[in-house]
């Protein structure tokens, strides 16, 4: 199977429960290995890369998460929950918690 997306569009995955939409994102956001083929994002071959290169890739912004379930710390506020990507990609944290609101 083919699929392409271009930069600039949106894409939206939909489809019957079972029918591989979690499959796919799970192996674009490389959580999940593929038995065969090749799978492509942006300018990286995530089918032969390393675990360090992956990594890398997400550590760029290239891909980002969101969840159907919440996936909180509890002992955190909503913002510092927002804030915890921005913290991890070197923001003071004053300034991660203006950005998160």
């Amino acid at each position: 199977m083919n699929f392409e997306a271009y930069c600039g569009k949106l894409v939206m995955i939909v489809g019957h429960s079972e029918s591989g939409e979690t499959t796919l994102l799970s192996t674009l956001a490389r959580t999940l290995p593929t038995e065969s083929g090749t799978v492509r994002l942006f300018d990286f071959n995530l089918t032969q890369d390393s675990p360090e290169e992956v990594v890398i890739f997400r550590h760029h912004q290239n891909i980002g998460f969101i969840f159907q379930q919440f996936h909180f710390i509890p002992t955190l506020t909503c913002g510092e929950n927002v804030a915890i990507p921005l913290l991890l990609n070197g923001y003071v944290h004053t300034d991660a918690l203006k950005e998160s609101v």
